[in-house]
Order: structure tokens, then C-alpha cells, then sequence
């Protein structure tokens, strides 16, 4: 047993950190629950306005799914496309991964819009046992080296990007969105 003075010590250094901990998850929005829906070409200073529409070429990619099989973007222009990038350490990804599921059954036999979702920097068999552990069957691409997160300039995780049949990134949203608002979102990308 430590001496009473050394306990008390101890006590007083683990507040301080934990204190600290909560200061910097509190100061960094954290625990506000709020999602933001980023554009590009803005500063961080600009203000950026409600309406802003967002009209960029989709860069193209190439990644292997969970199973081995590789999937290029490109192979489905014509089809709008719901693109989630997550992590499984991260709870609001879990979370949006859990949606995502929902929202794939509903929509996995429809022909002109497709859903995938790209594991940004982890280990397949930690992929792999998230998917398995969530009896998880929406597509799952792998970016283990991060090349296609930087190519997409993600910033915060998840992120959801609404592309367009002709290939156009129409919005870009950080945060977890529930199963009627990925509808609405998807429902844009048909207005021309």
C-alpha cells in the first residue's frame, strides 16, 4: 500500500488529467454532436453560405473491397453515388456505418444508385471483424495508405460525399446523417 501523502498525489494528478482531456474534447466540439457540411474551394475564414452548391469532377479511384475484388469509381458513371469514408475506432463512423446498413437494404437492388463505403487507414482483419461483428453486408472498400482520403482532402471522419450520374461531387457532409436525410440528399442528385 502507498504511503497516504503519495495516494493523494496520485489522486490529484489523475484529475488534472482527466480535466484536461474533457477541456480539449469540449473545446474541440466533440461532445456537440454537431455535423457541418463542407465545400471546397472555400477558405476557413469565408463564411460559407447555406446554398452553396458544389460542382466538381469526382476524382477517380481504385481500391480493393473487403473481399480481394478491386472496385474503380469510374466503372459507375451514370449512377449517383453515396461515398462514406469511416473508421472503426471512431463512434460516430460506427454509427454512421449502422445507418448506412439500414439505408443499403432499402436500396442494393436499385439500378441507379450505389453505396460504398471506404476504411480509411486500417488493418483488413480489424475491418473485417467490425463488418463480421455487425453482421455488416454494404460494400466495404479498403484505403489502407490513406491515398484516397488525401485525394478526397478528408479532413474529419465520417465523411459522406453525394456524387451525381455524370460524376460531380453535388455535397460534401462531415458527421453522421440518419436514413431520411441520405434519402433527401440522394433525391438532389436527380435535379438537374
Amino acid at each position: 500500500m502507498l504511503p497516504k501523502k503519495i495516494r493523494i498525489i496520485l489522486i490529484i494528478i489523475l484529475i488534472l488529467i482527466i480535466g484536461a482531456v474533457l477541456i480539449y474534447f469540449i473545446a474541440a466540439g466533440f461532445f456537440s454532436g454537431s455535423s457541418e457540411k463542407i465545400t471546397f474551394g472555400i477558405s476557413e475564414t469565408e463564411e460559407i453560405p447555406e446554398n452553396k452548391i458544389i460542382d466538381y469532377i469526382s476524382p477517380d479511384f481504385e481500391l480493393p473491397d473487403i473481399e480481394g475484388k478491386k472496385i474503380k469509381l469510374g466503372d459507375y458513371k451514370g449512377k449517383n453515388i453515396i461515398l462514406t469514408f469511416w473508421t472503426t475506432w471512431n463512434p460516430a463512423a460506427q454509427d454512421q456505418i449502422a445507418v448506412l446498413e439500414r439505408y443499403y437494404q432499402r436500396i442494393k437492388n436499385e439500378k441507379d444508385v450505389l453505396l460504398l463505403t471506404i476504411n480509411n487507414q486500417e488493418d483488413k482483419s480489424v475491418v473485417s471483424g467490425f463488418i463480421r461483428r455487425g453482421e455488416y453486408t454494404l460494400p466495404v472498400l479498403l484505403d489502407s495508405n490513406g491515398k484516397v482520403g488525401e485525394l478526397y482532402k478528408i479532413s474529419a471522419l465520417p465523411a459522406t460525399y453525394f456524387i451525381n450520374q455524370e460524376g460531380r461531387v453535388k455535397e460534401i457532409y462531415i458527421g453522421v446523417l440518419n436514413e431520411e436525410e441520405i434519402k433527401n440528399k440522394v433525391g438532389q442528385l436527380y435535379q438537374k
